[in-house]
């Protein structure tokens, strides 16, 4: 929502931009409606852009909440069998490893990651520490979908977002949207 004050009590919002949940939807599930959108988005976004299926590519999702849930239920869904995810909390990682079977990893805890070692990062926290994170373990050519920022993006010099344009700086790259490359 491009309106501020959307977590207010209330907010005037154009009749054409509400949905209707029905009386006998319930409440809990319409509440999974806008996490669910956002990570069938990152997603599709991902699948459209990545040369090879999703299923083939090593991911990590960054962060445990809702989005970062259903982003893993989504990419085992869509068959990716190595699947990772990311999450500081406890509680968070355990319900996690029950609810979908990945591997979890504690940032704060566990052995570092290895560098390159990702084909696909989700942010789903979206801070400066995530986005280092996410930048450090994407491999060359990977897809790293910093969608949920809350500061403008800022990678470090040894990355380069290509997003804005159809063909890549690096030579023999060809089209690569929405990729990052190391060392170029």
């Amino acid at each position: 929502m491009r309106v501020a004050g959307a977590y207010c009590e209330f907010v005037a919002i154009p009749e054409r931009n509400l949905v209707t949940i029905p009386d006998s939807f319930d409440m809990v599930n319409a509440s999974l409606a806008e996490p669910a959108a956002c990570s069938l988005h990152t997603l599709n976004r991902a699948r459209m852009q990545s040369p090879r299926p999703l299923a083939e590519l090593r991911a990590l999702v960054i962060g445990g909440g809702a989005i970062g849930m259903l982003s893993a239920l989504l990419l085992i869904s869509y068959g990716c069998r190595q699947v990772m995810v990311s999450e500081t909390n406890k509680l968070r990682r355990e319900m996690v490893a029950r609810s979908t079977g990945c591997a979890v990893h504690d940032p704060s805890a566990d052995p570092e990651l290895g560098a390159d070692s990702f084909e696909l990062v989700i942010d789903a926290v979206g801070g400066g520490i995530t986005r280092a994170l996410g930048s450090r373990v994407i491999a060359p050519g990977g897809i790293f979908d910093p969608s949920f920022r809350q500061n403008p993006l800022s990678l470090p010099d040894t990355i380069i977002q290509v997003q804005q344009t159809k063909s890549c700086p690096v030579p023999r790259c060809g089209p690569c949207i929405g990729r990052y490359h190391k060392g170029s």
